[in-house]
């Protein structure tokens, strides 16, 4: 296990176990935090991570921003105006409302998400399985239409009911 501090009393934790290697982003002492497994972090930082990037300057030139993606499993990434935020967020689905948010995940503060940015690389690099992690899209569970449809980590709410 190998911690990075990336503000006051957070930290990005990850676990490189066999059975279920995950990235944690945490603050220590409350219940705050929110798990990527390899697969959903590969996603957020190769995929979504210019996105947000974006998002956030935008943010701080004091423009509208309501940005928002799933990146994994009922995992969402959100900026948006006014709030000077990075919301990553687990949700559930409300069988009249659709999906909603819990009350599991974490706010980064812009400083904090900042540091995220900058520890990213060292993560990857320390980590050698991060590296090697394919996205979601790309393991032999995409291959086909049906077993695509099958993957909790694109479709998680296929067994909900409502």
């Amino acid at each position: 296990m190998k911690k990075y501090q990336i503000g006051d009393n957070r930290f990005v934790v990850v676990k490189n176990t066999k059975d279920s290697p995950t990235v944690t982003i945490v603050e220590n002492g409350t219940s705050k935090s929110i798990d990527f497994p390899f697969k959903r972090w590969v996603c957020l930082t190769r995929v979504f991570l210019p996105q947000v990037e974006e998002a956030v300057k935008q943010l701080e030139a004091g423009q509208e921003v309501k940005y928002q993606e799933r990146i994994g499993g009922k995992v969402y990434v959100s900026v948006t105006s006014p709030y000077a935020c990075i919301d990553l967020r687990e949700f559930y689905w409300h069988p009249l409302l659709g999906e909603r948010p819990t009350r599991r995940g974490i706010a980064l503060r812009m400083h904090e998400f900042k540091r995220l940015v900058e520890v990213i690389p060292l993560i990857n690099t320390q980590h050698p399985a991060l590296e090697k992690t394919p996205l979601c899209i790309e393991s032999a569970q995409h291959q086909t239409q049906e077993s695509a449809m099958n993957c909790m980590e694109c479709y998680p709410y296929q067994f909900e009911p409502g």
